[in-house]
């Protein structure tokens, strides 16, 4: 059965969605803070729809070294597999429009990664997915691989750009950034616990007065997350029958200890029933994650423009260096137009980071420095608490 989804992603982005229930449930998961019963959409998503009979396939160009494309200066067609010739049932995507412009783009996604919807519905029911949300990867990769992207080119053109970064409030707003994996989930979880209002753990989205604005998604709990916060087991587990619970404390055994290999994904709500999602607020403090071979945890002020550097590399290398965003098709419209898309990259750069530094321009800048021992998570919230 076909539905049909609206997110309005602040006012700012509309996002139109149409597809099979099981896809439509899980982008719900995803997108639920930002659903709305009408938008403008900038972007169209048909999931495990046909496509429609005007979209003719030509032959595959190799414009990447996993999956290959045909661009015309209309729509890029991406594949799954090398083909001289091909079908329907070979095509990921077929993007109308260009991602990295203003205009409206619509994607077709004809085929899923499930071919049997009675698998699915087994899946759902043996997962208890109502109670604890494990996205599915296929729903993560349009996320991750067209919607995403398309923010991210999009919002700069009206003065808001994504962050890399974890933010929460209490009173005065601060915002979290460094590399993959430093530790923004864990301290953003910590604080969340003590009762501070949650706008994202990973990414948040910015304006140029001062504030950010909250980007809700699903928390991605990794090993690391997992070993600071065990107590999370009990709110996961809480409306699980007993063979669930057994699968969910193997997997969160085996998550700590494979850190980086093995996540589980819930909302915050999920993990405390108790907290509130905060839909903007102004940012206060900025505070840089760093590790070092130190006992304690320390903090001391740092340079402003040092961390508009950082922050608009980190955002950089989200979008356009992390593999599993795929970047490589965003730039094929360049190359039947004759586009220096190296140029327009670098322009797009400038206009984040021009964004982030009147965004910024008012807010302390910290830096956490933390010990690699993980379990000192708390103790780090206790010191950075004592600064502010």
């Amino acid at each position: 059965m076909t539905n049909t989804r609206c997110y309005s992603i602040h006012g700012l982005a509309g996002i139109e969605l149409s597809g099979k229930d099981h896809y439509v449930n899980e982008f719900d998961r995803e997108l639920e803070y930002f659903r709305t019963n009408q938008c403008k959409p900038f972007l169209s998503l048909h999931v495990c729809e046909p496509l429609p009979e005007n979209i003719k396939l030509s032959g595959s160009s190799p414009l990447g070294d996993e999956l290959f494309y045909d661009a015309t200066e209309d729509k890029t067609t991406i594949l799954l597999d090398p083909k001289p010739t091909f079908s329907e049932k070979d095509v990921m995507f077929v993007i109308f429009g260009d991602m990295r412009s203003s205009s409206q783009i619509t994607v077709h996604v004809p085929n899923g990664i499930w071919k049997d919807p009675r698998w699915i519905t087994l899946a759902h029911n043996f997962l208890a997915r109502d109670s604890v949300n494990v996205p599915f990867e296929e729903v993560q990769g349009i996320l991750c691989r067209i919607a995403e992207p398309c923010l991210y080119y999009n919002l700069p053109n009206q003065g808001y750009s994504f962050l890399h970064a974890g933010t929460v409030f209490k009173q005065k707003g601060v915002l979290f950034f460094g590399p993959s994996n430093i530790g923004k989930t864990s301290i953003v979880l910590e604080l969340v616990k003590r009762g501070w209002e949650f706008l994202g753990d990973d990414m948040v989205i910015i304006d140029e007065r001062n504030h950010a604005l909250a980007y809700p998604k699903t928390i991605k709990l990794e090993g690391q997350n997992i070993a600071t916060h065990p107590y999370l087991y009990k709110p996961l587990s809480s409306k699980l029958g007993a063979l669930d619970k057994f699968f969910l404390r193997r997997s969160m055994s085996a998550a700590a200890k494979k850190p980086f290999k093995i996540a589980l994904h819930a909302s915050i709500t999920d993990l405390f029933s108790d907290a509130k999602i905060r839909t903007e607020c102004n940012i206060d403090y900025i505070v840089r994650l760093a590790r070092s071979p130190q006992d304690k945890p320390t903090v001391h002020e740092i340079d402003l423009n040092a961390c508009v550097n950082s922050l608009s590399v980190g955002l950089f290398w989200e979008f356009n260096a992390q593999r599993w965003r795929h970047t490589e098709y965003r730039y094929c419209p360049s190359f039947p137009t004759a586009r220096d898309f190296i140029l327009e990259e670098a322009r797009h750069n400038e206009k984040i980071t021009n964004i982030i530094s009147k965004c910024i321009s008012r807010s302390k800048a910290l830096e956490l420095r933390m010990p690699y021992n993980y379990s000192k998570i708390d103790d780090a919230v206790d010191t950075l608490l004592a600064q502010m």
